[in-house]
């Protein structure tokens, strides 16, 4: 992928990814592999079974992970960076002492 074209922010690249990975599961239902027979056809609604489990937790993980980003900025934007002044003592916030 050219330079241009790469997102910059990691949130949108893990919305992509659950995105496809929801697609390719969308796609995998619709398909109805015909193996012949009916040991081959077991093994490979098995292998496809798994497949689109495979995908839903690769889906499932990135949109866990977006929220947790959202939740640490969130959490970065309310507590302070450095060290505060707690009661005439410097300290960290969340931290006693």
């Amino acid at each position: 992928m050219p330079q241009s074209q790469r997102p910059s922010d990691l949130g949108v690249v893990l919305d992509r990814l659950a995105d496809r990975c929801d697609a390719a599961v969308e796609s995998l239902l619709l398909t109805v592999p015909v193996a012949g027979d009916r040991e081959t056809q077991l093994a490979l609604e098995g292998y496809l079974d798994q497949l689109m489990d495979t995908l839903r937790m690769l889906a499932a993980t990135g949109r866990e992970t977006r929220a947790r980003l959202v939740v640490t900025a969130l959490d970065q934007s309310v507590w302070p960076a450095g060290p505060v002044r707690l009661n005439g003592r410097q300290g960290s916030p969340g931290r006693s002492r």
